[in-house]
């Protein structure tokens, strides 16, 4: 499973982090969408139910005004602000009454249940962005250590950021590395008609069985896209069919980690020392 993340990089650095190569072979920043509902905060402890940055086709902004009058490709990509915990379509009751745990898609049912098949069939899929997701090892003595879980120092790292920041620099937080990259799908839910109108986009990490990497510490992890043409295909939803893209979805070992401060515990803390290593 997959309940929390860190996500500090803002909104500028997120784009050099996730440029790609576009259909005609340019290097090219996606496109950042804040969104009318929901605003994106940094943050090293992220919970379900925030809204937080996921790269997604920009085809799927094709109708938007911002848009108008531009031909888009759905290998071409955006940033765009989404709530994490995925509402279904055909859920009529206020969000506020909303008690299902979405924050999961789990893999081996993502094609059968409907609230996750109806918008993966629609071409709805997303790359979930972190620095990297807690797991809480649970010891002999049944204490519940945090591990912070990143992508591995020695994957190929373009897309790593060189500088650290004064506030990384500060807490000894590691040196920047790829942006972790977790495969999702996303809904579009209307509110009932009584409402705001303004619709919610929403999402769900699709979790596969734990690789050795990092069994020991859960029996569940998110589905990771390690590179960038593995994220093309799951975005590119025209030209690669759900068929072909569910064969990324599986579990992975380019991951590493190492145990944090309890203070990633409560959802509330925000300091940069919830990423910082301790010692066991």
């Amino acid at each position: 499973m997959c309940g929390r993340t860190a996500c500090t990089l803002p909104p500028s650095k997120l784009r050099r982090a996730c440029r790609y190569k576009s259909k005609d072979n340019k290097v090219t920043e996606p496109r950042w969408k804040g969104g009318k509902v929901g605003r994106y905060y940094t943050s090293p402890n992220v919970a379900p139910m925030s809204w937080t940055p996921v790269l997604l086709s920009a085809k799927h902004a094709q109708n938007d005004p911002d848009v108008e009058g531009e031909k888009l490709d759905s290998s071409d990509r955006m940033l765009q602000v989404m709530r994490w915990g995925l509402v279904p379509a055909w859920y009529k009751k206020d969000l506020k009454s909303f008690n299902l745990s979405t924050n999961n898609c789990r893999s081996d049912g993502m094609l059968d249940k409907r609230m996750f098949s109806t918008p993966l069939n629609r071409g709805r899929r997303c790359v979930v962005l972190a620095d990297g997701y807690y797991e809480w090892k649970t010891t002999k003595d049944k204490q519940k250590i945090p591990h912070l879980i990143f992508f591995k120092n020695d994957v190929e790292s373009s897309d790593a950021e060189e500088e650290n920041d004064e506030d990384d620099q500060a807490v000894n937080v590691r040196p920047r590395r790829r942006v972790l990259t977790m495969a999702g799908v996303f809904e579009i839910w209307h509110p009932p008609k009584e409402g705001p109108n303004d619709p919610i986009y929403a999402y769900s990490i699709i979790t596969v069985d734990a690789s050795p990497a990092v069994s020991g510490i859960h029996h569940r992890m998110p589905a990771i896209l390690d590179g960038d043409e593995a994220v093309s295909q799951w975005l590119d939803y025209e030209n690669v069919p759900l068929s072909e893209a569910a064969n990324l979805i599986k579990p992975l070992d380019t991951l590493e980690h190492f145990p944090v401060s309890s203070c990633v515990n409560n959802s509330r803390n925000k300091s940069l020392e919830c990423m910082v290593k301790i010692e066991m």
